[in-house]
């Protein structure tokens, strides 16, 4: 037995007359899902032996992997170790042992002959005709491991239904200004007003929050969360527009219920004085340049700039 640590190989050269026979290969301790591929190289060839897995394919017994010259073990695990089990054979063997039964490796016949030094020639060359047979034998049962490894990979990717990695786009970052989103343009007299939420929660969250409460009234086109400049607080208010208007009656019915357990204020926009102006905002330098290109309709209230 030997094991054959992650990022390391195993040389192995069989004595002179001998062979070697590596009869099982195992996973040591790894976490499930873990899975790795084994190898031999020999005359600088690298042949697939086969694949452990933690989940299904723990140890693997091997019937025909002999090796008559040096070979080198290695395996892809990136941690832990395989543990082969194998065992040396000699090609020949003492007269006094010739008797024997021949050494069968679970093929149903014998693999190796007893050979005396008696015997002749031409029963030597029986023999190594033999073992070469044995070798192609076990060359084209690697072949067909190779080939089924493959399918068991496939099926095992097929059955993980792993997804294809994606580029992960990156989060616009929230503009610092109170009027540096969409939102900002768009009041007009359909406009619905709201207050009295909790407002030490970020925009987005507070927008996200609004839209659920109000969207059984209609289809919100449009929620806009006034915020301090420096400090990226909301105001506490905020415009809601309903598609064409419709719904506005249900949200005004709204007024004195509970989000979050905070009572709200609901009310058309026109008739509050934010609908003109924001008390005790300060903005930032930017503000001035986005309001060029904000237009709040005119009413029957005077026109007031937002700054107050």
């Amino acid at each position: 037995g030997a094991k054959v640590k992650a990022g390391q190989t195993l040389k192995v050269k069989p004595g002179e007359n001998c062979l070697i026979h590596i009869s099982q290969a195992s996973l040591g301790k790894a976490k499930k899902g873990v899975f790795g591929l084994l190898y031999a190289t020999v005359d600088d060839k690298k042949l697939l032996l086969g694949t452990l897995s933690q989940d299904s394919f723990p140890h693997i017994n091997f019937d025909h992997l002999l090796f008559d010259r040096e070979f080198e073990l290695s395996h892809t695990l990136d941690r832990g170790y395989v543990h082969f089990i194998g065992h040396q054979r000699n090609k020949k063997k003492r007269a006094s042992e010739s008797s024997k039964t021949p050494v069968s490796f679970n093929t149903g016949k014998s693999v190796l002959q007893p050979c005396s030094e008696s015997k002749t020639n031409q029963k030597k060359q029986k023999i190594q005709k033999e073992n070469s047979e044995e070798i192609k034998e076990m060359n084209k049962s690697i072949k067909e491991l190779s080939e089924a490894v493959k399918t068991l990979q496939q099926i095992i990717l097929t059955k993980a239904n792993l997804p294809e990695e994606k580029e992960t786009p990156k989060k616009k970052e929230e503009d610092s200004c109170c009027f540096g989103c969409e939102e900002a343009t768009g009041n007009n007299e359909q406009t619905i007003f709201v207050k009295g939420f909790e407002n030490l929660r970020p925009r987005a969250e507070i927008k996200n929050a609004l839209s659920n409460f109000f969207g059984s009234c209609g289809e919100i086109t449009r929620v806009y969360v006034p915020i301090e400049c420096k400090n990226r607080l909301p105001l506490g208010f905020a415009f809601i527009d309903l598609r064409k208007g419709e719904g506005n009656e249900k949200a005004l019915e709204l007024n004195g219920s509970y989000m979050g357990g905070k009572e709200l204020e609901v009310t058309m926009a026109s008739h509050r004085d934010e609908y003109y102006g924001f008390t005790d905002f300060h903005g930032c330098e930017r503000c001035p340049v986005f309001l060029d290109h904000i237009y709040y309709p005119s009413s029957s209230k005077h026109r007031r700039s937002v700054y107050r």
